[in-house]
């Protein structure tokens, strides 16, 4: 993902991932250029972010 150009070596990143209401807060650590190392912290339903685009959804 393209955030993860933007993480220096050694550093951090907390990110809730997921659709209600299965959602996992992650800690995304840069160990070193381009190595990464992700870890599921604890299961969370939080609200969406106000004008985050949603995702185009299943229709019949």
């Amino acid at each position: 993902p393209a955030f993860h150009a933007s993480l220096n070596s050694g550093g951090r990143l907390l990110a809730i991932v997921g659709e209600a209401p299965v959602m996992t807060a992650q800690l995304i650590n840069c160990e070193a250029p381009g190595v990464f190392r992700t870890t599921g912290l604890f299961e969370t339903c939080v609200p969406s972010l106000r004008n985050a685009p949603q995702p185009k959804r299943f229709v019949f």
